[in-house]
């Protein structure tokens, strides 16, 4: 296998702590666009450290 497919970046996407990950994951390639709409739940804890 060469490099992660979709499904494997959502698997690995569920370790960020910032909301800025997410946007710069899904910023990196098309490929990677839409992972949060694949999620069944919410992946960023809310509180003041993620907001920021």
């Amino acid at each position: 296998m060469r490099g992660l497919s979709s499904y494997h970046i959502m698997i690995v996407s569920k370790y960020f702590e910032t909301i800025k990950d997410f946007i710069k994951l899904e910023l990196v390639c098309k490929k990677f666009r839409g992972n949060m709409v694949k999620f069944h739940f919410n992946p960023i804890p809310l509180n003041w450290k993620t907001i920021r």
